[in-house]
């Protein structure tokens, strides 16, 4: 319950702990890439493998056998989208890009306009969180 008395000793140790301490985390440097010189696809959300095929609403992985609504692996790989590139717009064409297993545009639109919010018209529309 008593506290001990501080000296030169504690003194010196608190300085060296402060100039040790890095305010740069090694876990926070992100490497340069580009949009073009990433893989796109959907990825399996248990084995990470780009082997995915559709078949009807689900995305089956051909590696692991793993089965998921194409609905969600869309709205992960949307996530993996904003998360990479937090400046780009979510626009039907941007995640059809992205998703490449999902053929079709009007499905990808679809999901998008149900779980996002639509601004603007045609060309220029894109989508945000609600």
């Amino acid at each position: 319950m008593q506290t001990a008395k501080l000296n030169d000793k504690h003194l010196k140790m608190a300085k060296q702990l402060q100039s040790l301490h890095k305010t740069n985390s090694f876990y926070t440097q992100i490497p340069d890439y580009d949009y073009d010189q990433l893989k796109k696809g959907v990825v399996c959300f248990a084995c990470s493998s780009f082997k995915l095929d559709l078949n009807k609403d689900k995305v089956v992985c051909l590696e692991c056998g793993c089965v998921e609504a194409a609905d969600l692996a869309v709205l992960r790989s949307v996530e993996e989208f904003k998360l990479l590139f937090p400046d780009k717009k979510i626009t039907t064409h941007s995640i059809h890009e992205w998703c490449r297993v999902i053929k079709s545009k009007k499905t990808i639109r679809r999901i998008l306009s149900t779980n996002f919010k639509l601004f603007g018209h045609g060309k220029s529309s894109h989508y945000d969180d609600k």
